[in-house]
Protein backbone atom coordinates (compact mmCIF):
# COMPACT_ATOMS: atom_id res chain seq x y z
CA UNK A 1 0.00 0.00 0.00
CA UNK A 2 1.03 3.39 -1.19
CA UNK A 3 1.92 6.14 1.40
CA UNK A 4 -0.02 9.50 0.91
CA UNK A 5 1.28 12.00 2.86
CA UNK A 6 -0.47 14.97 1.53
CA UNK A 7 -3.59 13.11 2.33
CA UNK A 8 -2.64 12.27 5.59
CA UNK A 9 -1.76 16.16 6.27
CA UNK A 10 -5.32 16.49 5.19
CA UNK A 11 -7.00 14.20 7.42
CA UNK A 12 -4.49 15.21 10.26
CA UNK A 13 -5.29 19.44 9.65
CA UNK A 14 -9.07 18.33 9.51
CA UNK A 15 -8.41 16.37 13.34
CA UNK A 16 -6.51 19.00 14.99
CA UNK A 17 -9.26 21.70 13.52
CA UNK A 18 -11.29 19.41 15.56
CA UNK A 19 -10.04 18.99 18.91
CA UNK A 20 -7.64 15.95 18.60
CA UNK A 21 -4.18 16.72 20.03
CA UNK A 22 -2.37 14.29 18.59
CA UNK A 23 -2.92 15.04 15.16
CA UNK A 24 -0.89 18.18 15.91
CA UNK A 25 2.01 15.76 16.69
CA UNK A 26 1.38 13.79 13.23
CA UNK A 27 1.51 17.18 11.58
CA UNK A 28 4.74 18.06 13.11
CA UNK A 29 6.42 15.12 12.32
CA UNK A 30 5.63 15.51 8.41
CA UNK A 31 7.19 18.71 8.27
CA UNK A 32 10.08 17.78 10.31
CA UNK A 33 10.42 14.90 7.86
CA UNK A 34 9.37 16.36 5.01
CA UNK A 35 7.08 13.33 3.87
CA UNK A 36 4.40 15.28 1.81
CA UNK A 37 5.46 18.75 2.09
CA UNK A 38 8.08 20.53 1.98
CA UNK A 39 10.74 19.94 5.09
CA UNK A 40 10.31 22.70 7.38
CA UNK A 41 11.61 22.54 10.95
CA UNK A 42 10.91 25.76 12.01
CA UNK A 43 6.84 24.96 11.15
CA UNK A 44 7.61 21.19 12.81
CA UNK A 45 8.28 23.04 16.11
CA UNK A 46 4.94 25.20 15.83
CA UNK A 47 2.96 22.02 16.08
CA UNK A 48 4.46 20.55 18.90
CA UNK A 49 3.97 24.18 20.49
CA UNK A 50 0.51 23.88 19.80
CA UNK A 51 -0.08 20.11 20.89
CA UNK A 52 2.81 20.70 23.79
CA UNK A 53 0.15 23.53 25.35
CA UNK A 54 -2.56 21.14 24.96
CA UNK A 55 -0.80 18.85 27.20
CA UNK A 56 0.00 16.29 24.54
CA UNK A 57 3.13 14.49 26.00
CA UNK A 58 4.79 13.23 22.40
CA UNK A 59 4.50 16.86 21.36
CA UNK A 60 6.04 18.13 24.98
CA UNK A 61 8.80 15.74 24.16
CA UNK A 62 9.46 16.56 20.73
CA UNK A 63 9.54 20.27 21.53
CA UNK A 64 11.93 19.16 24.49
CA UNK A 65 14.60 17.71 21.75
CA UNK A 66 13.72 20.67 18.92
CA UNK A 67 15.26 22.68 22.40
CA UNK A 68 18.00 20.43 22.80
CA UNK A 69 18.83 20.25 19.26
CA UNK A 70 18.31 23.92 17.91
CA UNK A 71 16.57 22.43 15.39
CA UNK A 72 13.68 24.54 14.41
CA UNK A 73 14.04 27.01 17.36
CA UNK A 74 16.98 28.56 19.15
CA UNK A 75 18.55 25.72 21.69
CA UNK A 76 17.90 26.60 25.26
CA UNK A 77 18.78 23.94 27.58
CA UNK A 78 16.37 25.26 30.36
CA UNK A 79 13.43 25.11 28.23
CA UNK A 80 14.54 21.29 26.57
CA UNK A 81 14.54 20.27 30.29
CA UNK A 82 11.61 22.13 31.00
CA UNK A 83 9.72 20.25 28.20
CA UNK A 84 11.09 17.00 28.93
CA UNK A 85 10.21 16.92 32.72
CA UNK A 86 6.56 18.08 30.91
CA UNK A 87 6.80 15.30 28.89
CA UNK A 88 7.85 12.68 31.90
CA UNK A 89 5.47 13.93 33.65
CA UNK A 90 3.05 13.28 31.49
CA UNK A 91 3.61 9.35 31.25
CA UNK A 92 5.72 9.42 28.12
CA UNK A 93 8.37 6.99 28.07
CA UNK A 94 10.95 8.28 25.77
CA UNK A 95 11.23 11.56 27.47
CA UNK A 96 12.09 9.87 31.00
CA UNK A 97 14.70 7.92 29.33
CA UNK A 98 16.63 10.99 27.74
CA UNK A 99 16.43 12.81 31.24
CA UNK A 100 18.10 9.47 32.58
CA UNK A 101 20.57 10.03 30.02
CA UNK A 102 20.94 13.50 30.84
CA UNK A 103 21.42 13.38 34.79
CA UNK A 104 23.79 10.60 33.68
CA UNK A 105 25.66 12.32 31.31
CA UNK A 106 25.19 15.78 32.60
CA UNK A 107 24.42 16.76 29.10
CA UNK A 108 22.49 20.13 28.69
CA UNK A 109 24.17 21.82 31.31
CA UNK A 110 22.62 19.59 34.13
CA UNK A 111 25.28 18.45 36.67
CA UNK A 112 25.78 14.25 37.13
CA UNK A 113 23.29 13.13 39.16
CA UNK A 114 23.51 9.58 39.19
CA UNK A 115 20.58 8.94 41.86
CA UNK A 116 18.49 11.53 39.58
CA UNK A 117 19.12 9.73 36.67
CA UNK A 118 18.11 6.13 38.13
CA UNK A 119 14.87 7.84 38.67
CA UNK A 120 13.95 8.67 35.46
CA UNK A 121 15.69 5.48 34.14
CA UNK A 122 13.49 3.39 36.98
CA UNK A 123 10.27 5.21 36.27
CA UNK A 124 10.66 4.76 32.46
CA UNK A 125 11.29 0.76 33.09
CA UNK A 126 8.25 0.34 35.78
CA UNK A 127 5.80 2.61 32.64
CA UNK A 128 6.58 0.38 30.25
CA UNK A 129 6.39 -2.75 32.22
CA UNK A 130 2.74 -1.00 32.85
CA UNK A 131 1.89 -0.55 29.03
CA UNK A 132 2.77 -4.47 28.83
CA UNK A 133 0.39 -5.33 31.15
Amino acid sequence: MKKDYKEAMKWFRRAAEHGDNQAYVNIGILYGRGDGVRKDPNRAVQYYILGAQKGESEAQGLLGMAYALGKGITQDNEKALFWYKKAAENGNIDAMKELGYIYETGRLGVKKDPEEAERWNAMAKKTEEGERN
